[in-house]
């Protein structure tokens, strides 16, 4: 049994029509009564006491937010190693509060918070793309680095979009949108064009990269694995004083007709330099809904259909 004081916050944790409870009972195997402010649990001993854990970190964690299945997701996760010193992990802007909702998620904010660069690996969904632009707009804030330089390979997932007209911020919107979708969200519309029209976000694709130097900057690359081994090398030498820079892919997903392994073979390189860190995603730590984990896993275990 558990006792918690709040009854408010009880509320909240169990979810709408008690979503979280049940969901916790699906996954652990257990049955869950809730009377007055005490929980107890029928099942298997370790099942009760993860179910127990994971209410317990909902408790602790909840203010005033409804919960909802992600957040019982987040929940086991996240104490499924209570021990890790990357047991929980935040990053603080102005308009929002991003937490880490998985170990490896945790990882990777505290390696972008102390190393200069990050390389984060795994599939769709694992929130690498969101935590990267998260962090970035957190230093942007306060004033730790100059600007935002948004990066990504103009290669095409499969299919051939022909000519798109526009000046060249209008022809990278499209493959860039996922990172702009973030900075909204997190830092609001108005302040990311107000950022645009000075210069304090900037958007390329990668092949513009080359020939310079980025200084005090946050500088994301996304979809990396659609990148040649080159192309990584470029980008990698334009790392400057006070910069910051995280290149994120899946190298299971590459559009490249050749050299689709650039990205893994580029981070087996620098692996052992000291100030490079490297976080490997797994199918657990995608935080979408909780079909796409099982999506991506069932696709990953199939041998009918071509893998390259």
């Amino acid at each position: 049994m558990i006792t918690f004081d709040d009854n408010a916050r009880i509320i909240l944790i169990c979810g709408k029509n008690d979503a979280v409870l049940g969901y916790l009972e699906d996954t652990l195997h257990v049955t869950i009564q809730l009377r007055g402010n005490v929980f107890s649990f029928n099942g298997g001993k370790n099942e009760c006491k993860r179910a127990g854990e994971a209410l317990t970190y909902l408790y602790a964690h909840t203010k005033e937010q409804l919960c909802n299945v992600s957040d019982a997701m987040t929940a086991i996760r996240m104490t499924q190693d209570q021990d890790s010193q990357f047991a929980y992990k935040s990053i603080h802007t102005k308009q929002k509060i991003v937490k880490s909702r998985s170990i490896n998620q945790s990882k990777y904010i505290d390696l972008m918070q102390n190393k200069a660069i990050v390389f984060g690996l795994g599939a769709a969904g694992t929130g690498k793309t969101y935590l990267a632009v998260a962090s970035a707009a957190a230093m942007l804030e306060k004033n730790m680095v100059d600007r935002i330089v948004l990066v990504r390979p103009a290669v095409e997932a499969g299919e051939n979009l022909g000519f798109l007209p526009g000046d060249m911020h209008e022809k990278v919107d499209p493959y860039l949108q996922p990172l702009l979708n973030a900075l909204n969200e997190i830092l609001g519309a108005q302040y990311v064009m107000k950022a645009f029209e000075n210069n304090l976000i900037e958007v390329a694709p990668l092949a513009f990269m080359r020939g310079r130097t980025l200084s005090h900057s946050f500088i994301i690359l996304d979809e990396a694995q659609n990148a040649t081994r080159e192309q990584l090398k470029m980008f990698l030498t334009r790392f400057g004083n006070g910069s910051k820079m995280v290149i994120n892919g899946d190298p299971s997903q590459s559009d490249l007709k050749h050299n689709k392994n650039a990205l893994t073979e580029v981070v087996n390189i620098v692996s052992n330099i000291p100030d490079i860190g490297i976080v490997k995603f797994v199918y657990g730590d995608v935080v979408r809904h909780h079909l796409v984990g099982q999506i991506l896993h069932a696709f990953e275990n199939d041998n009918t259909c071509d893998k390259s």
